[in-house]
């Protein structure tokens, strides 16, 4: 019984980094068209999109 719980422990810290990362990807991809001077990290997540897409690549062969 042990071994089911923390299955679906891990299944659903799984799931939610992978919803948790594909919001931040969405939101890099999108901060081309927000105001830098109005939002000042949203620049920081459109750097960091190459490596949102590498770590979705990795999450999708997972």
């Amino acid at each position: 019984m042990g071994k089911r719980i923390i299955f679906k422990l891990f299944y659903f810290f799984s799931v939610s980094m992978t919803l948790f990362i594909v919001v931040i990807t969405i939101a890099a991809a999108l901060a081309r068209n927000f105001d830098p001077e109005s939002y000042n990290w949203m620049p920081y997540y459109g750097l960091l999109l190459p490596f949102l897409l590498v770590l979705n690549i990795i999450l999708v062969l997972y």
